[in-house]
């Protein structure tokens, strides 16, 4: 199936924007753990490297690459804290990926240090501020602690709004373990002391707001964790109350992630405007590599050799092309010679 898949892939003009999307859901199936094979996932990319070369794959290699790093550095963390005697209240295991590999977005008035800042949305690029409880924030610091010998000058900043959680409810008949997102633990843990609370008041504890609010809410009394007066009409005011008599035919299952239309939409031009702006980049050093082997040479020849050299990974349109050359005329890499439509290498 996977070589079926090559021989349809090789009739895609734009590849570029295939490797975008294919990336970002690689990136969700390693981070979740949600793969069916891995070594059907690294068979893939060998062959997508065969069809388009190294440069093509070498970031879809690194996250793998960042996976089996994370494995050994979770397990070194935990020789670690047993070294030191230290004893967390939980199981942690970490990923830590190379920004520049990863098509993963941070709230960009975030970092580690203040995870118990109120929700909120960067406007540019709607990623959610998530407030995480006091227990994780204790591991948190650990392994920060940790990380920070053995590597100094690296900045850790912490994609809370992708973490999952395994909790395990002991006050119903039956020990229940559930996988859910750190929203909906947040929103969970504010019953750890108190039966029933408002939607308004839950948004006050956990810093969750608005439509995340809403739909994160949902996602948990639909399947009976917590209960409300009526399903279909929630809001602010409705009182929410810790469901003692939720039973479920599985022992063990996952809470469903909030269905957010718009976010994926977001997502889907966001991933179309860099695959915009990587074309542009791919193009001027396209250009500049041509130019600078060349050192003279006629438009026409020019464009030619543009697109023999980027048509594995796009079809570029001509006025792109010009586009570009212009730009790195005003850049100053390349200049008009006095013969007509000829340019020249500036070094």
């Amino acid at each position: 199936m996977l070589s079926n898949t090559i021989v349809i892939f090789r009739y895609i003009e734009d590849k570029d924007v295939f490797q975008k999307f294919y990336s970002k859901m690689l990136s969700s199936r390693l981070i979740l753990g949600a793969s069916q094979s891995m070594d059907s996932e690294e068979s893939m990319i060998a062959k997508l490297k065969q069809a388009c070369g190294y440069e093509f794959t070498s970031k879809l290699s690194r996250m793998f690459t960042d996976v089996g790093l994370s494995r050994d550095l979770t397990e070194r963390f935990h020789k670690d804290l047993d070294k030191e005697h230290i004893k967390l209240e939980m199981n942690m295991n970490i990923l830590v990926l190379q920004a520049g590999a990863w098509p993963l977005q941070a709230p960009s008035c975030f970092n580690g240090n203040d995870a118990n800042s109120p929700q909120q949305k960067n406007a540019q690029n709607q990623v959610p501020v998530v407030s995480i409880p006091p227990e994780f924030q204790v591991c948190v610091d650990h392994f920060e602690k940790f990380y920070s010998v053995s590597h100094t000058g690296r900045k850790l900043t912490w994609l809370y709004h992708m973490a999952s959680v395994e909790v395990k409810l002991t006050y119903l008949d039956k020990p229940y373990t559930i996988t859910m997102s750190i929203q909906q633990l947040s929103i969970l843990n504010c019953f750890a002391t108190t039966e029933s609370l408002t939607v308004e008041r839950i948004s006050v504890i956990t810093g969750i707001t608005g439509d995340i609010l809403m739909k994160t809410l949902r996602t948990i009394v639909d399947v009976g964790i917590l209960s409300v007066p009526s399903k279909d009409d929630i809001k602010m005011e409705t009182l929410v109350t810790l469901n003692q008599s939720m039973t479920n035919k599985r022992l063990k299952f996952k809470l469903p992630a909030p269905q957010m239309q718009k976010q994926v939409e977001k997502e889907s031009e966001q991933v179309n405007n860099t695959v915009q702006q990587d074309r542009k980049y791919y193009m001027e050093c396209t250009i500049v590599r041509i130019m600078k082997t060349r050192k003279v040479l006629k438009h026409t020849q020019l464009v030619n050799e543009v697109i023999e050299q980027t048509k594995a990974r796009f079809t570029p349109d001509v006025n792109f092309i010009k586009k570009n050359i212009e730009a790195l005329i005003e850049k100053m890499y390349i200049q008009r010679t006095d013969q007509n439509d000829e340019y020249q290498y500036l070094a």
